[in-house]
């Protein structure tokens, strides 16, 4: 037993718990039933190998005592353990064969528990039969015949077992890590695999041609309509794709999301599995069923060599999905600085606009891909172009607290004062976004613009104090530059107003010990920032309000939690400001901004309305209900 005992310390695909090794130990090759009288003892399979292993405690491995003894019997293993591979490999196969494992996959996830919990070894045996099983020696002895292995792989249900194992244990097999892994039923009659299926995962060539002799089809599907040649597509077995097309496979058909061999292809970045379906008449322009064309697969997975493959093959960088997304695009976007030159270069067009955002540049410069960006201008990308709700490159540079981007932008000498839709310019997304204060510096000592006002008349210090950012507020009143902090909105509300109404109890403190603050200024509702924090109870606001002083106001910074919410916010309140809360009722005028002009009840009832008398108000409790919704 000692060699048997060092022989799976050594040449097993990964360390085998106690049970596991007491359990493999115990198989008996060629045998359907499972013997617990074989079971050893741990302290006897120790003693067994003179001193050479111990128990591992703090892991229940059982392990060579020094790593210099694991080195040398690796390195050595063709002469200790010639034939390991075929003995490890029978007794996986001989195990997965019990009828322990013949009434299929489990059916409940309690089940599977109970099975993978009671036979431990399983998990392995179901991971790593193959790979024993195709390293085995072949001049070696023997234990067990391929004839064995396609009656396992034969065996629905026992497949079904080992499909199951694979997938809910160690997540091995994608085609199951979202249809079934997140359900607590699975059918009983549902064939998750065939034996080509395996085969073909496990690239096992001398398997697969006997199963095609004997009749076996090649274009079987799996319980998710993938074929044997989806699954050695994704797998990267080159020669089992060569063997399915010889015979007969079909590289277009789709699974039940719309996905054919192509696609798993181009998606895992497997450039020789891709020409050979290519060359096995692999249709380039099936989408699946979210309408995502191959190169736009190939963008996401950042691999140069496939979607060069595919370009040679006429598809085109700037062709929009569904979404209308490009390849340049979403490479832009995720930092595929290598596909972006390969895209530009290929036809040097990089105005390509998308209908969620406006430029690949724009993409690149929200998710802080310096290198990208710089690149995409020095190929003639302009700065300053803009697109959907005339975001720039630099607002969203700015919003997302990309100081290197946003550097690199002023660097290039963009222009500070673009305004979006709303009127906003970069400052003003800096400010209530996530940016730093070094960000808003940057943007200050470049010039931006302290006072620029939007189109509901609201400056820089309205909307930091909307979203509390009270250090950016410290900063934008340290400018010499700022006049008129207190400037109310077109509605007659202050940021003192906005930052009460929301809670924002640091900001309010901030702007109470700014110059010029008054705490009585009353909106065109006859509101003042205490009526409105005495209507939205915000109690600790409310005494700020009442008894403000330096010294309290320092202690009372000290002492607030800025926990975050865990209420679902729905929209915000375009008057006031306040989170409208998921099934909260509002008010919206059903003609401005394409029905985003939203109010709240306690505004309405105020006599808030749309500027525009003339506009219709609606009722509604959630954003989805209308069909203008974004």
């Amino acid at each position: 037993m000692a060699m048997q005992v060092l022989a799976w310390i050594t040449c097993a695909k990964r360390a085998l718990t106690t049970v596991e090794l007491q359990t493999a130990l115990a198989v008996e090759i060629g045998e359907s039933d499972f013997d617990k009288s074989n079971l050893s003892d741990p302290i006897d399979i120790v003693s067994v190998c003179a001193g050479l292993v111990t128990i591992d405690e703090q892991s229940n491995v059982i392990r060579l005592v020094h790593y210099t003894t694991q080195e040398f019997f690796e390195r050595n293993q063709s002469t200790w353990f010639p034939n390991a591979n075929c003995y490890i490999g029978s007794i996986c196969v001989t195990y997965l064969s019990m009828d322990i494992f013949k009434t299929g996959h489990c059916q409940t996830r309690e089940e599977l528990t109970s099975r993978v919990n009671h036979h431990p070894f399983g998990v392995y045996a179901a991971h790593f039969w193959s790979y024993h099983i195709r390293e085995r020696e072949s001049d070696g002895e023997q234990y067990i015949g391929e004839e064995a292995i396609i009656e396992l792989l034969l065996d629905g249900p026992k497949v079904n077992s080992c499909v199951q194992i694979m997938d809910n244990v160690d997540r091995q097999l994608p085609p199951y890590e979202v249809r079934f892994r997140n359900k607590d039923y699975l059918p009983i009659t549902t064939q998750l695999a065939t034996a080509m299926h395996l085969a073909a995962y496990f690239d096992l060539l001398d398997v697969i041609r006997k199963l095609i002799s004997a009749g076996g089809p090649v274009d079987c599907v799996d319980a998710t309509g993938m074929t044997p040649l989806s699954w050695a597509t994704q797998r990267n077995h080159p020669d089992v794709i060569i063997l399915l097309l010889a015979n007969g496979a079909n590289p277009n058909i789709k699974d039940n999301r719309g996905m054919t061999p192509l696609f798993f292809a181009t998606r895992s970045g497997h450039e020789r599995a891709l020409q050979l379906l290519l060359e096995g008449n692999g249709d380039l322009l099936h989408n699946d069923d979210m309408d995502r064309p191959l190169l736009h697969a190939s963008a996401r997975s950042g691999s140069e060599e496939v979607a060069r493959l595919l370009l040679k093959h006429g598809l085109s960088a700037h062709a929009e999905d569904d979404d209308g997304h490009t390849p340049l695009f979403l490479a832009a976007s995720i930092g595929h600085l290598n596909l972006v030159q390969l895209f530009v270069d290929w036809d040097r067009d990089i105005e390509t606009q998308s209908i969620e955002l406006d430029t690949s540049m724009s993409a690149a410069a929200q998710s802080g891909h310096e290198a990208i960006v710089q690149f995409l201008l020095n190929r003639g990308a302009d700065p300053n172009n803009s697109h959907l709700q005339n975001f720039t490159p630099l607002m969203y540079a700015s919003v997302s607290a990309n100081a290197s981007v946003v550097q690199l932008l002023l660097d290039w000498g963009v222009d500070l004062e673009i305004k979006d839709d709303r009127g906003l310019t970069a400052l003003s997304h800096a400010v209530m976004g996530r940016s730093t204060e070094s960000v808003i510096q940057l943007l200050l000592e470049k010039g931006a613009d302290i006072n620029t006002k939007d189109n509901a008349s609201r400056g820089v210090v309205f909307y930091a104090a909307s979203e509390n950012r009270y250090n950016n507020l410290t900063v934008l009143f340290t400018s010499t530059n700022i006049r008129d902090i207190h400037h109310p909105d077109l509605y007659g509300r202050t940021p003192l107003h906005v930052a009460a109404t929301r809670g924002h109890l640091q900001s309010v403190l901030t702007l109470l010990k700014s110059d010029g603050v008054d705490r009585e200024a009353q909106d065109e509702f006859s509101c003042t920032p205490l009526s409105d924090a005495v209507v939205r109870k915000r109690s600790d606001v409310v005494k700020a309000l009442e008894t403000f002083s330096e010294t309290s106001s320092q202690l009372a910074f000290e002492s607030v939690d800025e926990a975050t919410s865990q209420l679902e916010v729905e929209v915000d309140c375009d008057i006031c400001g306040v989170d409208i809360l998921k099934g909260e009722a509002f008010y919206y005028c059903t003609i401005c901004s394409g029905a985003d002009f939203d109010i709240c009840e306690v505004c309405y009832h105020l006599g808030a309305r749309c500027l525009d008398s003339s506009h219709q108000m609606g009722l509604r409790h959630e954003r989805d209900l209308d069909p203008w919704s974004h």
